[in-house]
């Protein structure tokens, strides 16, 4: 009977190759960098939030800053919809 640790190690070692399928599959699909450029454009939209927050903190305005905070937010719920659909396109 396999013991607990082994169940572990077997999790584990089928988890990384699934990620690394996942990986693959996902460069040979994504030739044009339509999900790097998503990733991207999320990362910018984060960073701005971040910004905003900071400048709130700092004692700016809450209700200027709470539509900026709004409109990077609607700008990233579509880009993270479409990385997500990419994703789940190119690996089922």
């Amino acid at each position: 009977m396999p013991t607990v640790s082994s169940r572990q190690s077997l999790a584990d070692n089928l988890r990384r190759v699934a990620d690394a399928e996942y990986r693959a599959a996902l460069t040979a699909h994504d030739a044009t960098g339509e999900i790097e450029n998503l990733r991207q454009a999320i990362a910018d939209a984060d960073a701005k939030i971040d910004r905003y927050r900071a400048t709130l903190d700092a004692g700016g305005d809450p209700a200027l800053i709470a539509g900026w905070i709004s409109e990077a937010t609607a700008i990233k719920k579509p880009l993270r919809r479409d990385s997500g659909s990419r994703r789940r396109r190119r690996s089922g």
